[in-house]
This record gives C-alpha cells, sequence and structure tokens, in this order.
C-alpha cells in the first residue's frame, strides 16, 4: 500500500526531535513532501533534513496542496485551533501536536467538528502509546499484585532558559493557560487515565515560583479515580538541586514503580518480582496508529474527543479546590 503523503506545519523542537526521528522510520508508511514554518531560516532547514523537500512560509499553501493527503501541525499550543478549523476545511487528514486548544469551549468545538468530519482527525499524545504506561495499565488489569489503591507520580525538574524548552519564546511568551504544567503536564494527565481510567474528583494547589515560566509553574494535585483508585501527581517545574520522575503504584499484594518513564519495578510482598528496562517507541507507535486509520479506517487510540478530555480535565484541575471534576 502506498505511502500517506504529508505535509509538515512547524518546524521546530518537536518536529526534529519527536516527529522526523519515528516518520524517518515510518518510510513504507509516510512520505514527506511539503513543509511550513512562518521563519524560512527554520522551514529551510527541515526540509533539508527530510529528504530536500519544498517549503513554505504560509500553512495555507500546504492545506490547499492537493498532493498532500494529511498534515501533521506542531505549532504554539495558542494556534492549535485556528489551523484545526483551517485544516477542517482543506478536507486532509489531521494530526496535530497536543494539547487540542488553548481552552476548554475551543477543544469542545474541536471534538464535534472532528466527530462529523470524514477524514481522520488525530491527537498527537504520544503517552497514550507509550509502551512504559501501557505496561503499567496490562499489570493492573492482570492483577499481578492484586488490586491498585493508590498512586503517586512526582516529577521535580528546572524549566529554565538553559532548558530547550524554557528557551522557547512562545513558551515564555505565553498565549494560553497553565504554562510549563500544561504543556508537559498534560502528558502526565493522558497517562493516568490511561493506566487508571477517569479522574472523577479532586483538589489541586498551584505556585508561580519562576516568573519566566509565565502563570504557574508548580502543581500538586489530589485525585479519585472511577476505579476507586486515589492518587496524587506533583509537577515542580522549578525544582533546584533536585530532579526526579517517579511514579508508584500501591496495590494489595505489592507495588508497581516506575523511574522515568523506562523503568519498570514490580514487587510482590516485600520482594523484586520483575524489573524491566523499556524503550519508548511511543512516536513511532502513534504514527503506525495515524497510518492505520488512514488507510485501514481505525479509529484511532488518540483522537480529538481523547484530548478534549484531558485538557479539560487539566485547566478545571488548576482552578478546583475539593470540587468534582467533570471532563463532559
Amino acid at each position: 500500500m502506498k505511502p500517506v503523503k504529508l505535509g509538515v506545519i512547524g518546524c521546530g523542537i518537536a518536529a526534529h526531535e519527536l516527529h522526523w526521528p519515528a516518520l524517518r522510520q515510518l518510510k513504507d508508511k509516510f512520505e514527506i513532501v511539503l513543509v511550513c514554518n512562518h521563519t524560512e531560516a527554520k522551514a529551510k532547514a527541515f526540509a533539508e533534513e527530510v529528504g530536500g523537500v519544498p517549503y513554505v512560509l504560509d500553512y495555507h499553501e500546504v492545506l490547499n496542496n492537493p498532493e498532500v493527503e494529511a498534515v501533521d501541525i506542531l505549532l504554539p499550543i495558542n494556534l492549535n485551533f485556528g489551523a484545526a478549523q483551517d485544516a477542517f476545511k482543506s478536507d486532509k487528514h489531521i494530526i496535530i501536536e497536543k494539547p487540542l486548544a488553548a481552552g476548554i469551549e475551543q477543544a469542545e468545538q474541536l471534538s464535534k467538528q472532528a466527530a462529523q468530519y470524514s477524514k481522520v482527525a488525530m491527537l498527537a499524545e504520544n503517552y497514550y502509546y507509550h509502551p512504559v504506561f501501557m505496561k503499567v495499565r496490562d499489570y493492573l488489569q492482570e492483577k499481578i499484585v492484586g488490586e491498585p489503591y493508590a498512586a503517586f507520580w512526582d516529577v521535580f525538574r528546572k524549566v529554565d532558559m538553559e532548558n530547550k524548552y524554557g528557551k522557547t519564546i512562545w513558551r515564555r511568551n505565553q498565549k494560553f493557560p497553565g504554562g510549563f504544567v500544561l504543556d508537559g503536564g498534560i502528558h502526565n494527565m493522558a497517562a493516568l487515565r490511561l493506566m487508571f481510567g477517569n479522574i472523577i474528583s479532586g483538589s489541586a494547589f498551584t505556585k508561580q515560583i519562576n516568573p519566566i515560566q509565565g502563570e504557574l509553574d508548580t502543581f500538586s494535585f489530589q485525585f479519585n479515580t472511577e476505579r476507586n483508585i486515589s492518587g496524587v501527581l506533583n509537577i515542580l517545574n522549578s525544582s533546584i538541586g533536585f530532579s526526579k520522575n517517579t511514579l508508584v503504584v500501591s496495590c494489595s499484594e505489592g507495588s508497581i514503580v516506575v523511574e522515568n518513564a523506562e523503568t519498570i519495578q514490580v514487587f510482590k510482598g516485600d520482594k523484586l518480582f520483575r524489573e524491566e528496562t523499556i524503550s519508548d517507541k511511543s512516536f513511532l507507535n502513534e504514527f503506525v496508529d495515524f497510518y492505520e486509520a488512514i488507510r485501514h479506517n481505525k479509529k484511532p487510540l488518540s483522537d480529538f474527543e481523547t484530548g478534549r478530555k484531558d485538557l479539560t480535565l487539566m485547566l478545571k484541575a488548576f482552578k478546583i479546590q475539593g470540587s468534582k471534576l467533570s471532563t463532559d
């Protein structure tokens, strides 16, 4: 079956370091035929990197190009809504980077439009395809250490001007709520929902420690899921002198520990029962799912409605103080 002819809109970090490495391994499934960035130097550099394809500076030229079957949209969060609206009009298959939009109402509108769209509309939320979190989900469903009852996820890191994401102008001059907590934390919310089911209630506190990160950079969220699992998600983006990324799932017969989204340890009682390190193939899996949706009419795992639920949960969590959450 012939490769999908893909147009890439946005040639920043995500294009270079996340999407292209996956697409490069899937040349039998995707052929990049056109790229776009409003900064010509970036557009030209990425066009050369992916094989010397043509480039344009206005994404409408990608959407209007009859050779392009599908578009990969990697733009600043506040531009997602308008770009998705234009992409719907183009009648091309769409994959767009997370989070879906910069607000709940925008996300609701996009989800409704996607439900009526004749082509594929998919959200690029790679944590739904992350082998580590999929493995934890499977272990919990198999109850290899009994019934899960609590989860604690600590993400402590320092995002400053030395950090490649911290340097990004659109991330520093934010035109979307939640700052770096939303930008990175939406992944954690997606993974929590994948592993533990829908989050139905909770309370949170937020703080701004480093103004360079926008309105907030510190987030602690205590939650309960539909499966009666209680948990706490801590995201500290201004942690100085200490860093970690550890998920601990407490179960009736043991624990599951995930370090840095790559190493899983399973404890039965007090003894280490199983340990494995799993390579992150989430972006590869994500694009395979996109291809299968286009060529074989399969429903993608991460669609606009899933993205709407993740975003709604995150934005409501920023404001709640013990209120009941709802993604509806």
